[in-house]
């Protein structure tokens, strides 16, 4: 840009004006005729209006960088990028302003040469960097060696360092602030970016109005050795709480971060993230192998500064059970040196049956009659299963009327579903004195239990038959006895049938046994089976009508199990388990045993709803045992040792009505 000179001669003194045209800066000096470069060191190891690089002497010129530093350079990257794209711009100025910036900041001393090489780029980047390898806001840059201010609003007094561009010798030269250059004469404030050590003080600054160094210029602080310690986590929410399990339905969020423990930002770290996903149960490996599909783009390499840093998060609805999902996430290297680090979260989705006993009530801790009205209680019988609490309207599992434990009453209802009665969860549990609904505590630690009749003992001594091959074959009025039967063939029960069927040994019930036709009061049929042994229930039996009633053997047996391929408990951790219970078991009348294992896996907690009823074949239902006690189970009469059924002479309701 062309200036205008004016000189005055004033008392063996030269004043030098250069008037501003258009947005250069003017500089205007009082100066003797014998300036030279040989006068004292002004700054960086230069006179007065002396270059940089050249030392020749110039005494007017524009800013330093045309057009200034931009309002968007307000980050270390953003800084770097400015300077090396001046650098390669092939604009004469810009090219200077670069490398003179680049040199300064290193602490290189004045002189040539005027170019840069690539180790002394990459010493100046990694310089910035240090001052902002912590954290950025736009406002302020936090690093290792202290902290850039990129917006500070501030006033030099006369006769501060300032510096201009020589467009003759394309150098860039220091002057001294003065009141006829009217910068520090003006009564407004600058706008300047302050680098700044560890302990607050100013170490280089810049005027953004024209990118000019003044006042202090470095140099900057070489980047510390890097010491940083990375350590790569998975974090899991389900349904936005933490959870190592889930349902159908849920919502599961894997988050993936990495966290630097050390003392600085880490070098240009590579990681990865890994997707599988496991049949049936899997657990998560303390020191995963990296693999599978590929997750979530974490954006490496890159730079971990010390703290934590998100890298990526992944939302994700079930809709699969009986399987695990895993996330996995590696850093390398996670120290200066070091290698791989990885780390794997895993969700299990698995169901979370319940069961539902309607018209009936359950008891747990009722011992075994001795003799009568004696026996010996169970005082750590307990009732166990899944509800989903208040904010469901406790649906899923409870009984339509009471609940006895001597123990604890856990995620199970009472009066579940009573129109016009005690209120749920709590208001049929015996006891319900010392509850905590919230996390699931629904009463228990009822004081005693009433005994359970010696059933097996009622055999009697003479008139039992063998059994036959199925329950359709068997007699009406007539007992049956055996040992262990594997498997015990059900069938149907036809209307006024009542059957008896006692077994010294275990059962392994095969099929369904189903009253079938139309009875009422004076033709309804029974079906009871007495065990002194356990009960195995098939995986493909889907409904039982009758009584069933497993009795111990001394310290043996006496156990009924809902779920079974044998005569044999299934093994709980065979990967097959879930499939082959998933299916529903319906038990129209009752269950006495020394307990019962519910292992049937069909459908969850999630799919429960407050209003579900017995149509255990129904939509309605999501119940994976149903209990189904119906007046038919108690009005009816087994036969007695004679063959001949009894009779009541009258029913009568009294309180309490449970």
């Amino acid at each position: 840009m062309m200036r205008t000179k004016r000189f005055i001669l004033a008392l063996g003194a030269f004043l030098i004006i250069a008037p501003l045209i258009g947005s250069a800066t003017v500089f205007v000096q009082q100066a003797s005729a014998a300036a030279s470069c040989s006068d004292p060191v002004a700054w960086f190891g230069r006179a007065r209006w002396c270059g940089y690089f050249y030392n020749r002497l110039e005494q007017f010129g524009p800013q330093v960088r045309i057009g200034g530093v931009p309002g968007s350079v307000n980050t270390a990257q953003a800084f770097i990028d400015m300077v090396m794209g001046d650098l390669g711009s092939g604009n004469a100025q810009r090219v200077t302003e670069a490398q003179f910036v680049i040199l300064t900041m290193i602490g290189r001393g004045s002189g040539l040469p005027k170019s840069v090489s690539a180790a002394q780029i990459n010493d100046w980047q990694s310089r910035v960097r240090s001052y902002a390898n912590l954290s950025e806001n736009g406002t302020t840059s936090s690093g290792s060696n202290g902290r850039i201010d990129w917006f500070v609003s501030s006033h030099w007094a006369c006769g501060t360092r300032n510096t201009f561009y020589q467009a003759t010798f394309n150098d860039i030269a220091p002057y001294i602030e003065a009141p006829s250059n009217g910068n520090c004469a003006k009564p407004i404030n600058d706008v300047h970016i302050y680098f700044r050590d560890a302990s607050g003080a100013i170490i280089y600054v810049i005027r953004r109005a024209c990118m000019n160094p003044l006042g202090q210029i470095g140099p900057l602080s070489s980047m510390p050795v890097p010491n940083f310690n990375l350590t790569p986590a998975v974090n899991v929410t389900v349904n936005g709480g933490a959870a190592s399990s889930a349902q159908v339905g849920d919502v599961v969020q894997f988050t993936y971060v990495v966290a630097n423990s050390g003392s600085t930002a880490s070098t240009n770290v590579g990681c990865s993230t890994y997707a599988n996903v496991h049949s049936g149960y899997y657990a998560a490996s303390g020191a995963p192998a990296p693999g599978g599909s590929p997750g979530p783009d974490p954006e490496c390499p890159r730079v971990f500064n010390v703290g934590s840093t998100t890298l990526a998060s992944e939302t994700i609805t079930i809709a699969t059970t009986n399987q695990t999902i895993c996330r996995s996430l590696f850093v390398n290297p996670a120290t200066l040196g070091g290698g791989e680090r990885g780390v794997e979260s895993c969700v299990i989705v698995a169901a979370e049956p319940y069961f539902k006993v309607f018209g009936g009530d359950i008891s747990a801790g009722n011992g075994l009659a001795t003799a009568p009205s004696t026996c010996v209680s169970n005082t750590n019988a307990a009732i166990i299963s899944w509800n989903r609490r208040a904010s469901a309207g406790y649906a899923g599992a409870g009984a339509q009327y009471a609940a006895y434990a001597l123990e604890t009453i856990t995620d199970f209802a009472s009066a579940q579903n009573l129109a016009g009665g005690a209120a749920e969860p709590v208001g049929l549990s015996f006891a319900n004195t010392s509850t905590n609904v919230g996390v699931g505590n629904f009463g228990g630690s009822f004081g005693s239990a009433s005994c359970i009749p010696d059933y097996y003992s009622r055999m009697p001594a003479t008139g039992t038959r063998p059994l036959p091959g199925n329950v359709s074959s068997m007699t009406n009025g007539a007992y049956y006895s055996a040992s262990s039967v594997n498997p015990f063939v059900g069938g149907n029960v036809n209307p006024n049938n009542k059957i008896s069927v006692y077994v010294n040994g275990d059962v392994f019930i095969s099929s369904d046994i189903t009253y079938t036709g139309a009875w009422n009061l004076s033709s309804t049929p029974l079906f009871e089976l007495v065990v002194r042994g356990n009960i195995y229930i098939s995986s493909n039996v889907h409904r039982l009508d009758g009584v069933y009633i497993a009795q111990a053997n001394g310290a043996s047996g006496g156990t009924i199990y809902t779920c079974a391929t044998t005569a044999a408990p299934i093994a709980l951790t065979d990967g097959a388990f879930y499939n082959t219970c998933n299916s529903k078991l319906a038990v129209n009348g009752a269950f006495v045993a020394n307990s019962v294992e519910l292992l049937r896996t069909a459908a969850t907690l999630q799919q429960a709803t407050a209003a579900e009823t017995s149509n255990a074949a129904g939509a309605g239902n999501n119940a994976a045992e149903i209990f189904n006690f119906s007046p038919s189970v108690w009005m009816v009469q087994p036969l007695d040792t004679s063959g001949t059924v009894d009779n009541y002479d009258a029913i009568t309701s009294l309180p309490p009505v449970l």
